[in-house]
Parts: structure tokens; sequence; C-alpha cells
């Protein structure tokens, strides 16, 4: 009886193996009955069976392998792993006490024992197992195939995947004794054969500072770049970014949530990548202003002279030359700011009485008192602006330096108007020269506002267009000397028209001397001397003719009366 016990047992195993093509129902209900049978005749004639096979065989991990009996009913089976190969069988076929001594102590989970009937058929964990290096950094992409067995056997262990300093670990969480994700944010546990297979950046946590200097950021941290990085929400790459939105506003983040365009123009002054946890702290861009900011109205200490940063901000509204400023503003109260925190396009000394406006970092430190009492002038260029011709530009305060003085000047043709301290050494003094008629200096709020005098100039020789009516501006220039008694002039000389400005042919020169009305004709006004050639003739001779007829109706009124 008990060699046809075997012979079912064989038949059964047989069987099982030449099912791989039948249907899977088929094959389990082969294997129900493989099952039946044997637990039939093992209880029977009292017997142990165990799974079996040798270490080394590719299926000896598959719990269908073939069941055999052990040469004693009371022997146990086992399962363990043995140099990276899964072997099983009957305890007692170990005859080797250095390979049965595992097998008996229960804190050793390389071999396993039990006592049911084919009670070894656990299946043995698999997980990739390998160490970033120098010179091997496989181990940080993806993993296909296959994994190693596990030193250790657990039906809940997992698998596991790491960053430590640096460098990519994956192994069996059996094998390490302890959790291998206990303060490792860079780290993932995971359940099933082989699961540890991601790439690093998949488990790679990146933490970046994520906010929007906005009205959103009540506290400012956004803006100082003091906000405690957040992990971000996908792989980053361990890498964060900073950048200027449209209207100056800053925002920080993970790169993942950037499209590719956006990472590959991220460069520059205004977008910055950066790698590592928390990276893109701090002020962005590092160059950006900050600024004194304070109202006389709510900090009764606003209007003194600054010493210490205890009003610094940093601005909200990034603009690349933006200012620092010091005025009164529209409700007359002393205030300290940011200029493109009013607007991207605002001039804070618009439409304000005492206003001052700097460059560089908490530059705007003047005392209120000392700001009414600096020079202001007329700071304009005629080239954009055209009430700088008539001198009717608002004065604006020049500095911090209480002996500035004004000057008006013209320079390449262009009307500026400024204050004496924005001028070079060797500009400075042609405008203390007296005598030097270019450049006229004076002292007091607003004085710079006289208007410089402005001619058509030409010369018919060089131009023929110069004795023809002047109607534009093509041909008029302002003079190149200031005298409050300037004149225009188109003069003939030698049946050449010639215009220009009385200044400009010397000191105390007439440019109608000893030239009759059909040849000259002076006046006073912006670029009155248009008159063409034919027209000042024409004017000469009916300014006679009419002084005829005067000088003749005065003789006959005489007559009559005698």
């Amino acid at each position: 009886k008990f060699w046809k016990i075997r012979r079912i047992s064989r038949l059964v195993n047989a069987r099982w193996r030449s099912s791989v093509a039948m249907d899977y129902r088929c094959r389990m209900l082969w294997m129900l009955l493989g099952v039946l049978l044997i637990h039939q005749t093992s209880a029977q004639f009292n017997m142990q069976l165990c799974l079996s096979c040798a270490g080394g065989e590719t299926s000896c991990n598959d719990e269908r392998i073939g069941a055999f009996s052990c040469p004693n009913a009371s022997d146990h089976c086992y399962v363990r792993n043995i140099n990276g190969r899964i072997d099983r069988g009957c305890l007692q076929n170990l005859t080797n006490e250095a390979e049965r001594s595992p097998c008996l102590n229960e804190a050793d989970s390389s071999c396993l024992t039990c006592s049911g009937l084919v009670c070894n058929r656990a299946v043995w964990p698999t997980c990739h197992v390998c160490q970033e290096s120098t010179d091997d950094a496989t181990c940080r992409d993806g993993q296909p195939g296959v994994g190693a067995f596990c030193g250790r056997f657990s039906e809940e262990s997992g698998c596991f995947e790491r960053i430590v300093n640096g460098r990519v670990e994956r192994g069996c969480r059996s094998d390490l004794g302890e959790d291998p994700c206990d303060g490792n944010e860079h780290c993932r546990v995971c359940e099933g054969s082989d699961c540890n297979r991601d790439a690093a950046r998949e488990f790679q946590v990146t933490k970046c500072v994520q906010c929007k200097a906005d009205g959103t950021d009540e506290d400012g941290s956004c803006l100082s770049g003091s906000k405690a990085p957040t992990n971000c929400g996908g792989p980053s790459d361990e890498k964060c970014y900073s950048r200027i939105l449209p209207g100056g506003i800053l925002e920080r983040g993970c790169q993942a949530s950037l499209t590719q365009d956006e990472v590959q123009n991220c460069n520059g002054t205004k977008c910055n990548i950066c790698q590592g946890d928390g990276c893109n702290r701090g002020i962005f861009p590092v160059d950006r202003l900050t600024c004194n900011q304070c109202k006389s109205n709510n900090s009764t200490d606003c209007g003194m002279g600054l010493t210490d940063e205890s009003k610094t901000v940093v601005c909200k509204i990034f603009k690349e030359h933006n200012r620092c400023y010091s005025r009164f503003g529209p409700d007359d109260h002393f205030e300290r700011g940011c200029e493109a925190d009013m607007g991207l396009q605002a001039n804070a000394c618009d439409n304000v009485r005492d206003c001052m406006v700097c460059a560089g970092k908490n530059c705007n430190t003047i005392a209120a008192a000392q700001l009414e009492q600096l020079p202001k002038c007329q700071r304009c260029s005629s080239a954009d602006d055209h009430n700088c011709d008539e001198g009717s530009v608002t004065p604006t305060i020049c500095g911090d330096h209480l002996e500035d003085a004004c000057f008006t000047r013209i320079e390449n043709g262009v009307l500026e108007r400024n204050c004496l301290s924005t001028l070079g050494e060797a500009e400075k003094a042609k405008c203390d020269d007296p005598a030097d008629t270019s450049c006229h200096k004076c002292s007091g709020q607003g004085c710079n506002k006289q208007e410089w005098l402005k001619c058509y100039q030409c010369n018919s020789a060089t131009d023929k267009s110069c004795s023809a009516e002047q109607r534009d501006n093509h041909h008029s220039a302002y003079c190149r000397h200031q005298h409050d008694e300037d004149h225009c002039y188109t003069r003939i000389v030698d049946n050449i028209l010639v215009r220009g400005c009385q200044s400009d042919l010397g000191e105390d020169v007439d440019a109608c001397d000893d030239l009759d009305d059909m040849h000259c004709e002076a006046c006073d006004d912006a670029s009155c001397n248009g008159i063409s050639q034919s027209k000042l003739r024409n004017a000469a001779v009916n300014l006679a003719g009419n002084l005829v007829l005067m000088i003749t109706a005065a003789v006959a009124v005489a007559v009559r009366m005698v």
C-alpha cells in the first residue's frame, strides 16, 4: 500500500506538471484532487508530506511544486534562503548540523519550519537590492526584471527604496531589522515582489518654498524669503524655482509645476532654478531693492531722520531701476516707501508738494523737516516734455544737498533744466562762469524757469529752402546763448538770405545795423523770423508807400488849414 500511495502521489505531480497548456480551472481541479489524495493517503498511513525542491531550481519559489513524503511522519517541513537560492524539503533531510541550526532557531528568519501537511508553501519575497556608488549609478534608475531573494523571510516586510547621503539604496525591509524610512523623507516602502523598481526621482521628496508674494502673503515671509519650504506634490528632481511674474509679482515653487517651455526659459535675473531642499529661500532677485516704509499718521517717528533698519521692507513689486521715496503725500502726511509699489509706471513725486526719490537700498532716510528745506528746480528736457520750453514744469527736489542750485542750458540743441548737482565738474564750471551764456545758473525754489529763445536758423547759400517762408520747426532751434533782450532776425546780405539769433552775432550787436527794412527784420517771439525773402522786400516797399501816403495826406491837411 505504501508503494501504491507513492505511485498516486507521483501520478498527481506528473499530471500537474503536464497541465501548463490546460485551462486554468482544469489545473486548479487537478491540484485540488492531488491535495485531497495526498491528505487522504497521508492521514491513512500517518505520513508527513512536504514541498520539496533543490536550491537553484527556478521553480523552487512556486508554491505549486511537487510534494514528497518525509522519512519520518513526525518530521517538519522547511523553506530557506541559502546563498540567494530557495530550498524546500523535509527537515530531517538536512543532515548537516550547520544547515539544520538556523532552521531550529526561531529568531533566525533565513529558514522557516512548520509541522503541517505540505506547510512549506510560502513564497519567499524578492526585492531589488542595490546601492549607488561613484562607480555605478544604475541603482538610481528604474530597475527592470526580477530582483533578488530577501535574506530573511517576513510576510509583511515589503521592499524599500530610499536616498541616504545623496545615494540610492534598495533592498528588503526584513533584512534591515528596523524601519528603513525612519527619519528619512526620501524613502518609500512597498508591498509585493520587486515593487521597489521606481526611478529615484519618484521617491525623492523635494522641499521648496511654495508661495506668491501678492495679497495672500500676509506676513511678508514669501517676499522676504523666510517662509518654510514644504514638500512638492510630485517628482521635482530636487529643483525649485523663483520667478517674477508680469506685474512684478514674486512667485516661488517646485520645478515640477512648470511647463517644459517655462523651465527652458527660466534663466536670467527674473527667473532662477536651483537644486536642493529649500534652495529658493532668501530675497529674489538678490539685488532686489529695499526701502524704508512708514506713514506719519500711524508712525510718530516716521518723519525723523532714520539711522537704523527698523522700517526697512523689501519692495513688493519688482522693477529694474526701482527707487525709494520720501514725500508729503496727497493728504499732506509724510510717508516713505518703494516707488514701484505704487504701480510700475508711477512717479512718486507727481502731484505732491515736497518729494525726493533715490536709488539704493534704504536710501530714503531724510527727515521731513529737511525735505521741506531742500532746493527745488524744474527738471526736464525739451526732447520729451513740451512744457520744458515754457518753463512751466513743477519744481522737484534736487537731492539732499542744501547748497544746490538750478540751471538752464542748451546741450546738443536740446533745452535742459535741472539741478546743478546733476552735472559733472567741467559742466558745472560753465554754469558758474557769468561770461558763459550757454548755461544760466540761479538759486531759489524753481528759479530756472526763464525762457530761452528759439529762432529759424539757416542760410540760403547752403539751403535753397531757406528763402521760402518757414512754417514748421525744421529750421527752428534754440539760440546758443541766453539773453533776456535777444531777437530773431531775417536779413539779406549780398543777395543771400540768413536767419538766426541776434545773440549769436556777438555781444551788443544789432542784426539790422546798416541794413534797410527791405533787407532785414528783427523780432522777439519764438520762431518769429519765418518771413519769406519776397515778403520781406514787399513789406518794405509797402511800408515806404504807406509812409508817402501818410506824408501826402498830412501836407494836404496842412494846406487846407492855411
